[in-house]
């Protein structure tokens, strides 16, 4: 059916529907309508809503669906902001003015939908708080399109901004601020990202998205046993005090301590010097792309996109406080970037432990020239092992043996994401048109090159 045909036919259901919907309401039989009773349509921002019953709504929800994919707009504008410039745009043509309902008033509506939407989009400067490493110094460092800058740092971008906000008469709320400023004070490194053509809403979303994707990058820059600590945002508390109390069996009282705080330790402050090194810049360049396309996300990149889910996966395991969970993710991020159809060239599936370990070997012999293909291919096919019987409910190892399996599986995963990277390359992160086949062939030469 041609799109404007649709369009009409849902615009005539949702007319058909609020006339019943508004009949049921006058012969009082709402009650037998209970399930439809939440369903509504907002003619202004802030006011009165109409009912107009649950099949209605879901099809103003589809053509404000509609109108974000016509525009290019999806993803960059809220869905519920989308949805209540098409219920004005709806009440206001159709029920207001009462225009004709045909293929020119059906493009309208979207057309007008499009132009609101469009208004909402904004370019914002984000400065998201972060937990990294413990410094007193002023420093910064870049990952592609985002600045992590140090608390002393920021500070004073904050000192020059707010004092340039008291002068122009910006601050509408100077409780709100002091209360926003003291959560900044609370951490030592903070985010600066810049974000265009999204409306407030997805805009501080996309944001964090990128923020926390450049944190899984760290994660692999220097590995999870210095990283686990780090995170993005959340609660201000200025230090971590735990306790514990108990009784002997004379009853007498015993207890204990400690206090920590957030974020890592262990950095000298010297520590920026590592992004001079050749093989370290080189791989901040390969990741300073994967994060640019997220920022900008104007089109489908493969490599990148497994690149930034694998990533993921990472993050998640070093920062989750469960070993077993932690094993399962970093498997799973193996799987993510080096998993593709699970077919070989005759349409034979294939052995997933087997591809993948031969994968994963390949992959560190070709950024370690010093290390036995043989003997990576053993630790991944030990590591999907483990995975396997902590998925599907095998006695599990006790407690210290799988913390020392995590940070065994934790370094080959780190060392094989961050090899394939190197191995496919910048241009790889920028291609759009790579298929899942010619990705799998691409792997499978990487494993003959090392066992030619």
């Amino acid at each position: 059916m041609p799109q404007t045909q649709k369009r009409i036919q849902q615009i005539e259901t949702v007319l058909e529907e609020i006339v019943r919907f508004q009949e049921v309401i006058k012969t009082g039989k709402i009650a037998q309508h209970k399930d439809e009773a939440f369903y509504y349509l907002s003619p202004k921002k802030y006011g009165p809503q109409m009912w107009v019953g649950k099949k209605a709504w879901k099809i103003l929800r589809e053509l404000s669906e509609d109108a974000l994919q016509t525009s290019g707009l999806s993803g960059r504008v809220a869905s519920e902001a989308a949805r209540s410039e098409l219920d004005r745009a709806f009440f206001h043509r159709f029920l207001l003015k009462r225009y004709r309902v045909n293929d020119r008033h059906a493009a309208r509506l979207i057309r007008d939908v499009v132009i609101e939407l469009r208004s909402l989009c904004v370019d914002r400067i984000h400065f998201i708080p972060c937990h990294l490493m413990s410094t007193r110094a002023e420093q910064a460092f870049h990952l592609g399109p985002v600045q992590f800058v140090s608390g002393s740092a920021f500070r004073k971008i904050l000192v020059a901004t707010v004092h340039h906000a008291r002068k122009s008469n910006q601050i509408w709320n100077r409780d709100v601020l002091h209360d926003t400023l003291q959560y900044y004070r609370g951490f030592d490194w903070t985010a600066k990202v810049f974000v265009t053509g999204h409306c407030p809403e997805t805009s501080v979303e996309h944001a964090n998205s990128v923020v926390r994707s450049s944190l899984d990058f760290i994660h692999l820059l220097f590995g999870s046993h210095n990283t686990a600590k780090m995170q993005v945002g959340g609660a201000l508390v200025a230090k971590d005090t735990r306790g514990m109390v108990f009784l002997d069996r004379q009853s007498s009282l015993g207890f204990s301590g400690s206090i920590g705080g957030q974020g890592e330790v262990g950095f000298g402050e010297d520590w920026l010097m590592i992004f001079y090194r050749a093989d370290f810049s080189a791989v901040a360049e390969v990741i300073g792309i994967v994060l640019q396309y997220k920022a900008d996300k104007v089109e489908n990149r493969p490599i990148a996109t497994r690149v930034l889910e694998a990533a993921e996966w990472f993050g998640e395991a070093c920062r989750h406080p469960n070993d077993s969970v932690s094993i399962v993710s970093y498997v799973t991020a193996l799987e993510t970037l080096l998993m593709t159809d699970g077919r070989d060239e005759n349409g034979d599936r294939r052995d997933i432990c087997e591809t993948l370990s031969k994968r994963v070997g390949a992959a560190c012999c070709f950024q370690f020239k010093d290390r036995s293909y043989q003997s990576e291919v053993k630790l991944a096919r030990q590591a999907y092992a483990l995975r396997s019987n902590l998925v599907h409910g095998a006695p599990r190892p006790g407690p210290s043996e799988l913390s020392g399996e995590r940070s065994r599986i934790a370094k080959l995963t780190k060392d094989a994401i961050l090899s394939t990277m190197m191995a496919l390359g910048p241009e790889a992160m920028k291609a759009t048109d790579v298929s899942v086949q010619k990705l799998s062939d691409w792997y499978e030469q990487l494993v003959l090159s090392q066992t030619d």
